[in-house]
């Protein structure tokens, strides 16, 4: 039996998936589709991307500034959706009969309070730059960013410093451990696993790159895996282990049927058992060029992206499978693009014309001409020779006999807005930033 999938065009820049329910959406400039459905209809558009739409089935979404989320009929006209919730100035937290209470009042002074459910003050702190990191082990662990280091607070009120370094950029706690991320000499780069139970560092790790931060641990066969430098290590009893050393791993899932992981350097997603031992199958990139990153669960299956193998923007696509990977073999739609490059001499310079099939479909028109417009914007941020020439100008011509005035409006802010996202570019030969015009053939 054959696994089925679909790869579907979007902008790198602004088109990362979001999965809300039982749904796969894709969100640019304004306008949201449904890639998983038939034809990825356009579910909803809006210029200020806030407000809520219902589906042909009847679920009720709204969508924010901060992502899109399930709604009830009854919220529809909330101020905000009932699983959001309005930060407020104080929180208050009991551990037993202890209440950490953090005040945001006096921002960005933190104020940290400790109390005894009787109202008996235990400690309090008043800083710039102060976190409460947790309880463990009787003990309330706090990270003070200057000078860099951690201190608990126990029963007493007492505070006793735990661990200190000046060059630490990055921190994460897995467990009862927190990883330190230290920047060395040399361009080398050194976690220490500080046990907060022993109160001791218990395994440091040394690697030739930049100190980073760490992805969100994920628990494995009762292992902990995170990403720190690019690549995956194994926290275990007996401390940190490099899993496949030397190769950058862009993202990685754990699932029933084991782990999937794609490398920064391998247009091939691979489907590991979950000892991270064994390969059990293997999927290559639909698209030439392309590479798998975003790895998320979807139904039965999985959803990723598809970015350039040199950068992050420009075209790229969204990837689903419908059920999970295996063996067997793979069937992946991957979507044609509906337009084509050309370079129109404008003297010694010239601009980009990117031009489309006539009689494309509105919906389908919108998500490719965001996405050709970011790709010639961000092939012309790169460095190569043809950028030296370019006028800082891309022309999207388009059939508009099929459209009304509205939808070619709403086509025309969309590749604005996408030309935005590269303000800070300049033509090297005219010295205008980089802007984008939509023209319409009758």
């Amino acid at each position: 039996m054959s696994v089925h999938g679909k790869a579907v065009i979007c902008s790198g820049s602004e088109g990362n998936f979001q999965i809300c329910a039982d749904k796969l959406f894709v969100r640019a400039s304004g306008f949201l589709w449904n890639v998983a459905k038939e034809g990825s209809p356009i579910v909803y558009s809006s210029d200020a991307q806030e407000g809520s739409f219902t589906d042909d089935d009847g679920q009720v979404f709204a969508v924010r500034s901060d992502g899109i989320y399930r709604l009830d009929a009854a919220d529809v006209n909330a101020k905000a959706p009932a699983t959001v919730q309005a930060d407020e100035p104080v929180k208050s937290v009991a551990y037993g009969d202890v209440i950490h209470t953090e005040d945001e009042s006096d921002y960005p002074a933190l104020l940290h309070r400790l109390t005894r459910v009787d109202g008996h003050l235990i400690f309090e702190i008043k800083e710039r730059y102060l976190s409460f990191v947790g309880h463990v082990g009787g003990v309330f662990i706090f990270h003070r960013w200057s000078p860099k280091e951690f201190f608990a607070v126990g029963a007493d009120g007492r505070e006793q410093r735990l661990y200190q370094a000046d060059e630490l950029t990055h921190t994460q706690c897995v467990g009862n451990c927190m990883l330190m991320s230290v920047q060395l000499a040399d361009g080398q780069a050194r976690c220490d696993v500080y046990d907060l139970g022993k109160r001791a560092v218990v395994d440091s790790y040394v690697i030739d790159s930049d100190s980073d931060g760490f992805s969100t641990p994920i628990e494995i066969n009762g292992a902990w895996t995170v990403l720190w430098c690019d690549e995956l290590f194994l926290l275990g009893p007996d401390g940190l282990t490099r899993v496949f050393p030397g190769k950058k791993v862009r993202s990685y899932l754990p699932a029933q049927e084991g782990v999937y992981v794609s490398f920064e350097e391998e247009p091939v997603l691979y489907l590991y058992d979950t000892a991270l031992s064994h390969v059990r199958a293997r999927l290559l990139s639909p698209a030439e060029g392309f590479r798998f990153a975003l790895l998320e669960a979807f139904g039965d299956g999985l959803a990723c992206c598809l970015f350039n193998a040199e950068r992050m923007n420009g075209l790229a696509y969204v990837l689903y499978l419908t059920e999970a990977l295996s063996g067997d073999a793979v069937d992946i739609e991957c979507e044609e693009r509906l337009f084509e490059f050309e370079k129109r001499s404008t003297g010694e310079s010239f601009t980009c014309v990117i031009t489309f099939a006539r009689t494309v479909h509105y919906d389908a028109l919108v998500r490719q001409a965001l996405a050709a417009v970011d790709e010639a914007f961000g092939y012309f941020s790169e460095r190569n020779p043809e950028t030296l020439l370019f006028d800082g100008h891309v022309d999207v011509v388009v059939d508009g006999g099929a459209l009304s005035q509205e939808q070619k409006r709403a086509l025309t802010e969309g590749c604005n807005k996408m030309a935005q996202q590269y303000f800070y570019r300049n033509s090297p030969v005219t010295g205008d930033a980089f802007n984008v015009s939509v023209n319409f053939s009758e």
